[in-house]
């Protein structure tokens, strides 16, 4: 009998099936992942700590892990799969020597999200690994889903998503394969983007003390961006009393769909405020 083999389910189909099976077409990330609420003592959260220690693959493999943990168990938010079908949802079988090495890579990712208490790995039996989710402001607490916990997130109104704010990082990111594309400065300021609304603005010098990594960092970001086709920017003039010339310039900057988050979407949006001393667009406390 001749046998018809079909090729193994790539890393690419891998991702795709999972998300398929999520039934959503985002993942809601807290904003406390991307920048501490206003009033903190210190404001930068936990994705400081993937851009200064240059982890991209873990930020990737992060992000994929919310988006295919879409309801509930009896134990928790929890994912359970075998350890080959991880190394090929978090990319570690696409370059890395062996089965072995890729295997080994993953024990090594989740390691670090495991310290940065974004979650639990369990082993389960032989092969199998359990990646419960944990909260996303890395202080290690139950995970619930943002807004209300029990509800659909479709359904939440505006009022509720102003209490517990969120981002919508959408499913299209991986099928679009921008994640193939994407260095760690653009992913890190497609985040905070996001949780930021259309025609923001954020100065780069303020990116130590508002994110915790650097202005050079987001500059590369924002040009990243712009080059993915993810980001627009325009120069605006804004009057300034007490500035030299009598006004200030600075850029705004909008994301590009899917990643543009309605008004309203992930809790209530910052508004920019006036600064008459010629520090326009500053919009944090």
């Amino acid at each position: 009998m001749n046998e018809i083999a079909e090729a193994p389910a790539t890393a690419y189909e891998t991702r795709a099936y999972f998300l398929d099976r999520s039934k959503r077409t985002f993942a809601p990330v807290r904003w406390s992942f991307v920048q501490q609420p206003r009033g903190s003592e210190v404001r930068r959260s936990v994705l400081s700590t993937f851009v200064r220690n240059g982890d991209r693959r873990g930020l990737l493999s992060y992000l994929f892990i919310l988006g295919i943990t879409s309801s509930q168990q009896e134990e928790g938010w929890v994912t359970t799969l075998d350890s080959r079908v991880w190394a090929r949802c978090l990319g570690t079988t696409e370059d890395t020597s062996s089965p072995a090495a890729a295997l080994g890579a993953v024990g090594k990712v989740l390691g670090r999200l495991e310290d940065r208490k974004l979650i639990e790995a369990e082993r389960k039996g032989r092969t199998d690994i359990s990646v419960f989710l944990r909260r996303e402001d890395g202080s290690g607490a139950t995970y619930t889903r943002p807004g209300k916990p029990d509800a659909d997130l479709e359904q939440e109104s505006e009022e509720e998503r102003a209490r517990d704010p969120y981002l919508q990082f959408p499913h299209d990111f991986w099928r679009s394969r921008t994640h193939d594309q994407i260095k760690l400065p653009g992913l890190a300021m497609l985040l905070v983007l996001m949780c930021e609304p259309a025609w923001t603005s954020l100065p780069t010098a303020r990116m130590p003390s508002w994110y915790g990594w650097s202005a050079d960092t987001a500059e590369r970001g924002f040009k990243e961006l712009r080059e993915l086709g993810l980001l627009s920017s325009r120069e605006r003039i804004r009057k300034a009393p007490a500035a030299p010339l009598g006004y200030t310039k600075f850029c705004e900057y909008k994301l590009a769909l899917p990643y543009r988050q309605a008004p309203g979407k992930g809790g209530k949006p910052r508004q920019p405020a006036a600064d008459p001393s010629g520090g326009g667009g500053e919009t944090q406390e």
